[in-house]
């Protein structure tokens, strides 16, 4: 390789670079040729010359794979190099140089989960969600390396983005010695993230060798903690399972980053609209919404033509008990299918206002022409508004955080189509 050439990698001269290839159109041709080489490309974002390497990944696109000497590909440096707007950049250029395996396998997700960068894992994971699933050498997982090296906050973002994309398998990935994350948690003796791991990972689970969490840290804590604390954390493994308790969501209303809202994790209910949302494909979404559409049908018009059996009288009295039990269970019948059908409907409030409103009035006026009792008919009225404005916040909020996280999910979302699974943004 030229040494002029390395040295203009160094100061970042894209003048100079084009220059030389005037001289020479085959400049950049041995750096292709060698199989390991540090080349230009290496060298420049190593020191972190942003606008050279995006100029070099452009002309030569294959460098940007090429390990050096010492196994590592230009994106690897710029990462060890904590440049993280250049890697950035490229990743911008080529999402998949997340994936691209260095020494001992490790992707760049690897060495950031290493380092503890939540900036940057979360911009991998939004670029390509399915670097999550791949390991090095070892069989370890970019959430192995997290907690190997107590990086606490890049776990959190770990452990969110993998239940929002139904990867949670990974919480019992074993690397090559048979350990879960509870087991290498338990080696460490990081008592925090014990904590938090222990509603997930199944305490039951042995290594290779035999042993379970408790047994390693057992052995790890003999000597270094007070037994009153040892106890103290045995009572945590041994402790009956909770839910896992995050912290509050940080509503996508606010100016919060995405690495700020995984890290503090989605409420249950907003993981189930994602949830639904994600795994129901559109015929069954049409599926329903016809279901729904003959529910609220049936609910109207027994309310608008009462069934014979109620006689004039009892309507006017309102108070035979088989009437307000008919009554209730239709008025609950006609909210659930109305509500349900807004939340099928494509987003927008010019949906509610041209469909759903008008016959809701119509549904409401119907009722009090029964003559109804002041209470049953301000009940049912309650009863919709309050139905009707939860499942719509829930719903919006539900919808903005779907498309703002799975729109970066092209590739994962094509392998689980795969499998059935349907993606609606």
């Amino acid at each position: 390789m030229d040494e002029r050439l390395n040295e203009v990698a160094r100061t970042g001269t894209i003048d100079e670079l084009y220059r030389m290839i005037r001289e020479d159109p085959s400049l950049l041709e041995p750096a292709d040729e060698l199989q390991f080489i540090d080349t230009p490309l290496h060298i420049a974002a190593q020191v972190g010359n942003t606008h050279f390497v995006l100029e070099m990944m452009r002309l030569k696109p294959s460098l940007s794979r090429k390990l050096n000497p010492d196994g590592f590909s230009p994106i690897h440096l710029a990462v060890e190099s904590n440049n993280d707007n250049l890697v950035i950049r490229m990743i911008n250029i080529d999402r998949n140089l997340v994936r691209v395996q260095g020494k001992e396998y490790c992707t760049p997700l690897h060495c950031v989960a290493k380092k503890g960068n939540v900036k940057l894992v979360v911009e991998f994971l939004l670029a390509c969600p399915e670097s999550i699933l791949d390991v090095n050498v070892r069989n370890e997982t970019a959430l192995h390396m997290a907690v190997l090296h107590n990086k606490i906050h890049t776990v959190k973002v770990l452990l969110e983005w993998s239940k929002l994309l139904d990867s949670e398998f990974l919480l019992g990935w074993t690397d090559e010695q048979g350990n879960t994350i509870l087991h290498i948690a338990a080696s460490t003796n990081d008592i925090q993230m014990i904590k938090m791991l222990i509603p997930m990972v199944d305490m039951d689970a042995v290594n290779l060798g035999g042993k379970r969490a408790l047994d390693i840290f057992q052995a790890e804590t003999l000597t270094l903690l007070q037994k009153d604390k040892k106890l103290k954390i045995i009572h945590w493994l041994f402790r009956k399972r909770s839910h896992y308790n995050a912290t509050l969501y940080c509503d996508t209303n606010n100016n919060c980053s995405v690495a700020e809202s995984l890290k503090r994790g989605f409420p249950w209910y907003k993981r189930w609209i994602l949830a639904n949302h994600r795994h129901m494909s559109q015929v069954n979404k049409d599926g329903i919404l016809v279901v729904a559409v003959l529910i609220a049908t049936t609910a109207y018009q027994a309310i608008v033509a009462l069934p014979t059996v109620f006689d004039n009288k009892l309507i006017a009295s309102a108070s035979h008990y088989y009437f307000l039990v008919f009554q209730f269970f239709n008025t609950a019948a006609f909210v659930a299918s109305m509500s349900l059908i807004y939340i099928l409907l494509p987003p927008g409030i010019s949906y509610m206002l041209q469909l759903i409103i008008p016959i809701v009035v119509c549904f409401f006026v119907g009722i009090y022409l029964t003559n109804l009792q002041t209470g049953l008919y301000m009940f049912s009225l309650i009863l919709f508004i309050w139905q009707l404005l939860r499942f719509g916040r829930l719903d919006r909020n539900g919808r903005r955080e779907r498309h703002f996280l799975l729109k970066h999910c092209t590739s994962f979302r094509k392998e689980l189509e795969k499998k059935g699974y349907k993606y609606q943004l």
